[in-house]
């Protein structure tokens, strides 16, 4: 009998728990089921989203090193060409110096030049036209320096042969 009561005490006590807990309406549940489903969707639809965020974030991750790399690649090329550039421009500045130095040089050897053999003429006795020959084939300009000994050469054996011929 003790069975018997405390079965129905038990079941008198159970019974308006079990009654609340089965009062929930069916709108409620049904609300909160879609709740959860409406959050493991957008659960879902985010890792979707960072998943793409993190493959696009590998592509520019990549993409910035290749970029690093090809501006590494670039200043060392520019450092290389302003090196150049100051080597030349050095280079350029020597050579403007020089080129001066020639020119004066060739002035000089040019008067000189000019000078000896107005002398020299005058000491063969070619101040006149001779045989179509004037002092003025002595001033012509007497070409770059290289040539200058050569041509002075030439001109001395032509007026030889011209003294030569004279007094034949």
């Amino acid at each position: 009998m003790r069975k018997r009561w405390f079965l129905l005490g038990m079941i008198l006590l159970l019974v308006p728990w079990l009654t609340i807990g089965c009062g929930i309406a069916q709108e409620q549940y049904d609300a909160v089921v879609s709740d959860l489903t409406k959050a493991q969707q957008d659960l879902q639809s985010v890792r979707a989203e960072l998943k793409a965020s993190q493959a696009k974030n590998s592509e520019l991750t990549s993409s910035l090193e290749e970029t690093r790399g090809e501006l590494k690649a670039a200043k060392s090329e520019l450092e290389a060409s302003q090196a150049k550039n100051s080597e030349l421009t050095s280079s350029l500045e020597e050579t403007k110096t020089e080129l001066e130095a020639t020119k004066s040089e060739y002035e000089s050897f040019k008067s000189e030049g000019k000078r000896l053999l107005v002398l020299l003429a005058g000491n063969l006795g070619l101040n006149g036209p001779i045989l179509g020959i004037n002092s003025a084939l002595l001033l012509k300009d007497l070409g770059p320096i290289p040539k200058r000994a050569e041509t002075i050469t030439s001109r001395l054996s032509t007026l030889k042969d011209l003294k030569k011929a004279e007094l034949q």
